[in-house]
C-alpha cells in the first residue's frame, strides 16, 4: 500500500481527532490523565476530602479496614478457611487482633471491635461449668472483659432461620440463652441478617455503649493481621470502578438502581458504603476536569462514539487495524483512506 494512504494514531488521538473535526473543536485532555498520573490525582482527591469531611474519612477506614472483604452465600460464612490457629488446631479467618475466628461473619465483627478498640474475647470459655454427657463446654463468641458481657452472634436470616444444614441449630441457640437466664448472665444477640444489611453495627454500638463501652475509632491502631486494605490499593480499585462505570455510562442512580435489584442475600451495606465513597470521589474528580477545563479518557471514548455512531463525523477510511485491541490506553489503531 502506498505510504500516504496509512494513517497511524493511538486510540485516544484517534478520538480527539474525531470529536476535533466533528465540533470544530478539539478537546484538551486533562494533563494527569494525559500523562499516566491520574492514580496520583485519584490519591490527591482522596486525603483532600478525608481532610476536610470528617464524615468521609470515617466511612472510607470503616471500608477499608471493617468492610474490605465480601460475604458469600448464606451458610457458607465457613467455607474455605484461610488461616491455621496452632493453638486452637481449628482453621478459619484472622482478625485483625490476631486470633483465627470461624467464619467471615465473626472476622468481620472481631475487626469492627478492633477498629473501635473495643477489648474482647473470642470463643473464651463461658464462666460456669457446662460440660454434661449432652454438651460440651460452652464457648460464646464473643466476651467483653471490661462490662462483663457476652456476645452471640447467631447464623439466622431475616426470618430468623438458620441455614438448612446446620442440623440442630435451634436447639443449640436455646441451650445458650437458657445458660444466661439460668446463671444471670447478659447475654448480647446479633445475626447474619443484621450484617447483611448493615443494621448490626448500629446496634451493637449501642448495646456496647448501654453497657459503659466508649467506641474508640482509629484506623492507625497496630494490629497482628495484614487483613485491612491500604488507601493505595482501594484508590485503585475506585479508578478501575470509575473507567468501568464512566465507559458504560452509568450515573450514580444507575449504580444505585442496580444495587437495590441485588438478591436479598447479598452484602448490600458493603457495596452502598462503597457506592457512598465512589460518589463522593466521583463528583470531585468531574470538578477536577471541568476547573482544568478537560476530559478524560472516558469521555475522549463516548464523545467520539457518539460522533460515529449519529454520522457527525464520517470515515475516510475504509479499512482499520487494530493492535492490541484489549489494552485500549497504549494500543495503536492503523487506518487506510478509502
Amino acid at each position: 500500500l502506498p505510504a500516504d494512504r496509512v494513517v497511524a494514531r493511538t486510540f485516544h488521538a484517534f478520538g480527539l481527532d474525531v470529536i476535533g473535526a466533528a465540533t470544530g473543536k478539539k478537546p484538551s485532555l486533562a494533563p494527569w490523565v494525559e500523562q499516566g498520573r491520574d492514580h496520583q490525582q485519584l490519591m490527591t482527591i482522596d486525603d483532600e476530602l478525608k481532610d476536610r469531611d470528617p464524615s468521609f474519612r470515617a466511612t472510607w477506614d470503616l471500608f477499608r479496614i471493617v468492610l474490605g472483604r465480601d460475604l458469600p452465600a448464606f451458610g457458607k460464612e465457613q467455607e474455605e478457611p484461610e488461616d491455621w490457629d496452632r493453638e486452637t488446631r481449628t482453621r478459619g479467618f484472622r482478625s485483625l487482633q490476631g486470633e483465627v475466628v470461624k467464619s467471615r461473619g465473626e472476622r468481620i465483627i472481631a475487626d469492627w471491635l478492633f477498629y473501635n478498640g473495643v477489648e474482647y474475647r473470642y470463643e473464651g470459655p463461658y464462666e460456669v461449668d457446662t460440660a454434661d454427657e449432652q454438651h460440651r463446654q460452652y464457648r460464646p463468641d464473643f466476651y467483653y472483659p471490661s462490662i462483663d458481657v457476652y456476645h452471640e452472634h447467631w447464623a439466622i436470616n431475616e426470618k430468623g432461620d438458620p441455614p438448612e444444614e446446620f442440623v440442630g441449630y435451634r436447639e443449640g441457640m436455646e441451650w445458650k440463652r437458657e445458660c444466661h437466664r439460668a446463671n444471670g448472665t447478659t447475654l448480647l444477640e446479633t445475626t447474619t441478617a443484621e450484617l447483611w444489611s448493615g443494621r448490626l453495627f448500629g446496634s451493637l454500638a449501642a448495646m456496647l455503649e448501654s453497657h459503659g463501652v466508649v467506641l474508640d475509632p482509629n484506623p492507625d491502631r497496630p494490629s497482628e493481621s495484614f487483613s485491612k486494605i491500604e488507601n493505595d490499593a482501594l484508590v485503585r480499585t475506585i479508578r478501575t470502578f470509575l473507567t468501568h462505570a464512566k465507559s458504560n455510562r452509568l450515573s450514580q442512580t444507575d449504580l444505585e438502581q442496580r444495587l437495590a435489584q441485588s438478591p436479598i442475600g447479598s452484602f448490600r451495606f458493603r457495596h452502598a458504603i462503597f457506592l457512598r465513597l465512589f460518589s463522593t470521589i466521583r463528583e470531585a474528580w468531574e470538578v477536577k476536569l471541568t476547573e482544568a477545563g478537560a476530559i478524560d479518557f472516558e469521555d475522549m471514548l463516548n464523545l467520539a462514539a457518539d460522533h460515529l455512531e449519529t454520522g457527525r463525523w464520517r470515515s475516510p477510511y475504509e479499512l482499520v487495524m487494530v493492535d492490541e485491541f484489549q489494552d485500549v490506553g497504549a494500543n495503536t489503531i492503523s487506518w487506510i483512506r478509502a
